[in-house]
């Protein structure tokens, strides 16, 4: 029996693969800080609120690109 892929892609929901239990950050952290906590978890992006709590203000989203772009692109030695 051949499965259409069609098919499959209409089944999944971003319920059905998204993370339950994330990671927050506080959006006055810097970013090394974020980078040890994404590479501790092994995530790619961390939640930003304001508290730096899951139930907090949702602020927006770091991700590890957000910060390899910053660091590339500083004047920084």
């Amino acid at each position: 029996m051949q499965v259409d892929s069609t098919d499959m892609r209409n089944e999944l929901t971003a319920d059905a693969i998204g993370v339950r239990d994330v990671i927050c950050i506080r959006p006055d952290s810097d970013l090394k800080a974020a980078a040890r906590m994404m590479r501790e978890h092994h995530l790619g992006d961390l939640i930003v609120t304001g508290n730096g709590l899951p139930e907090g203000e949702l602020l927006g989203v770091i991700t590890d690109r957000d910060i390899a772009i910053e660091f590339a692109s500083s004047d920084r030695d």
